[in-house]
């Protein structure tokens, strides 16, 4: 079996792929890698002409090169899993390193959702709504590598993208005693139909701190070329 290659480093909060990954780990850790965890792995990652219906073909062509290029952007990796589609880039922010995300997720297939509430550790979206609302819960937490201790502030703007769009600049105090500085992820998060896509840029630790002023200077032709 082969695994997903595990997700780069500022990404936001968990993904599809760290769901099945998760599946897998767990499983293997616990001895019970059965054949229904097999089968769940296996099914969950499935890509190509069993993805779900919506998702876009080519998620690294969507920003264009004009966007990429006022964001320094640089491939970095790409995958394709039944129910996401990422793409991510190494940027680069006003001479600091950041890194560039844009991805498009759909709801989970009820039997498709049971086997991840069953072998997981978080909830499958069932529906449009749910996958739109885990989302943006995502973009407003801690990563998934923080301390126990991280603690995150958000703040929002209502954006006119897609039938619903927010974009939300995240400040994250990560615990540890050795650092002052909060790293910062601004993130969109747009509803169209049944699929939800979210651009996030996460700003490396010595950045200058932005406010959602900026955020929006930053990603707004981004989100427009992606989601407009």
């Amino acid at each position: 079996m082969t695994y997903p290659p595990p997700p780069p480093p500022h990404r936001p909060a968990r993904t599809g792929v760290a769901v099945v990954a998760t599946v897998a780990v767990t499983l293997v850790v616990a001895g019970s890698l059965t054949a229904t965890g097999v089968y769940a792995y296996e099914r969950l990652t499935t890509a190509g002409p069993q993805t779900a219906p919506g998702l876009p073909g080519e998620p690294c062509g969507a920003l264009g090169e004009d966007v990429l290029r006022g964001l320094g952007a640089e491939p970095e990796s790409q995958s394709t899993i039944r129910y996401e589609t990422v793409c991510t880039w190494d940027a680069e922010v006003d001479g600091r390193e950041a890194a560039l995300h844009i991805g498009w997720f759909a709801a989970y297939s009820e039997p498709d959702a049971d086997l991840v509430d069953q072998y997981g550790d978080e909830e499958a979206p069932r529906d449009a709504d749910s996958t739109y609302e885990l989302q943006i819960e995502r973009a407003s937490e801690p990563d998934r590598y923080a301390s126990d201790d991280a603690e995150a502030e958000t703040e929002e703007r209502d954006l006119d993208l897609g039938e619903e769009g927010v974009l939300i600049l995240t400040s994250i105090d990560d615990g540890l005693a050795y650092t002052e500085d909060a790293d910062q992820r601004a993130s969109v998060v747009v509803r169209e139909g049944e699929v939800v896509g979210t651009l996030v840029l996460s700003l490396s630790d010595d950045a200058e701190a932005i406010d959602i002023d900026d955020a929006e200077d930053l990603l707004g032709d981004a989100a427009a070329a992606a989601f407009g």
